[in-house]
């Protein structure tokens, strides 16, 4: 563990928001959340280092999951190709083919679906092995095992960058956004989807709300925060959308506010029924109308690269 100032304006002083575990696996540690006083990002400070990370991030980390196909479950496979399809059409927006990146492709199920959508000619980046393997054994992809900036793509080499899930992971967010701007060609379309650290979910389950899951989520983003920094970093921010997310997060986070206040056996049930794909579907109605009402767990950044300097 080491102390860090913030990764967007360098500021050393912060103000304490809450304490958290690592609920999700149950493995021991403790992690201050922080506020930077000068521009609002949220940080883990102290914050982790790689080894220590290493332990938080098990073969069986939900995101490493398999093919699809290979589910026993036709509702899960409903379920998980749906999902799929509403993350590709984001992507697409209309757009036929060209260069897709996917920075943190994790097994490669999302590139996989990508190719099956029109011309597109698809990378991934992956920093674990076993993960990236999976991608180009089972898929074909072409996925790069290590860092963003460590890939080193040619500039303004994609048309589309998507990063789903995956900023609050990396080390340093500003170093991505501007390893993104240097690779996508100028009007090149960057998605990113991460928890919202001010939704209301957030406000009522405090530690508890796994958007937080820490240590593996070493940032939190309000949205002027993100919005701010990608306007800064050359990027034209066209529209933030609760485009997916609410039903695991907010199951899976009461399950651990229950096991908290002496109800285990209550929230073991919960967070079993978070897995479950008939509560799934048969709550889908719920959670699509707290989406379009804005009060998702997670926001979607559609944002380009500007075409011109000093474009906002």
């Amino acid at each position: 563990m080491r102390e860090v100032a913030c990764d967007f304006c360098g500021g050393e002083s912060t103000s304490a928001v809450l304490e958290l575990q690592d609920l999700l696996l149950g493995l021991p540690g403790a992690f201050s959340l922080v506020e930077c006083n000068t521009c609002g990002l949220l940080f883990l400070n102290p914050r982790p280092g790689p080894e220590e990370l290493q332990a938080h991030y098990p073969d069986h980390y939900h995101p490493f999951t398999d093919d699809i196909e290979d589910h026993p479950s036709p509702f899960v496979r409903f379920v998980r190709r749906y999902g799929l399809v509403r993350r590709c059409r984001a992507a697409l927006q209309g757009q036929e083919g060209g260069r897709l990146l996917d920075v943190g492709c994790s097994t490669g199920l999302f590139l996989n679906e990508m190719r099956r959508q029109g011309e597109w000619d698809v990378y991934g980046v992956e920093p674990v092995a076993s993960a990236a393997a999976f991608a180009r054994e089972h898929f074909g992809l072409e996925v790069f095992q290590g860092t963003l900036p460590e890939s080193a793509y040619p500039d303004a080499f994609f048309d589309v960058v998507t990063l789903w899930d995956v900023l609050e992971h990396v080390s340093s967010p500003s170093t991505y956004l501007r390893e993104i701007h240097r690779v996508l060609k100028p009007g090149g379309r960057l998605v990113i989807k991460v928890p919202d650290p001010e939704c209301w979910e957030a406000d009522l389950l405090g530690p508890f709300w796994i958007g937080y899951d820490a240590p593996r989520h070493l940032f939190g983003f309000p949205r002027s925060v993100l919005d701010h920094q990608l306007r800064d970093r050359g990027f034209k921010v066209e529209t933030v959308q609760c485009l997916a997310g609410g039903f695991f997060t907010l199951t899976t986070s009461l399950g651990f506010w229950l096991d908290a206040h002496g109800a285990e056996r209550l929230g073991q049930l919960l967070r079993a029924g978070a897995h479950s794909p008939m509560v799934r579907v048969s709550t889908a109605p719920a959670f699509a109308l707290l989406r379009q009402l804005g009060l998702g767990s997670s926001l979607t950044y559609f944002a380009r690269k500007n075409t011109n300097r000093g474009e906002r």
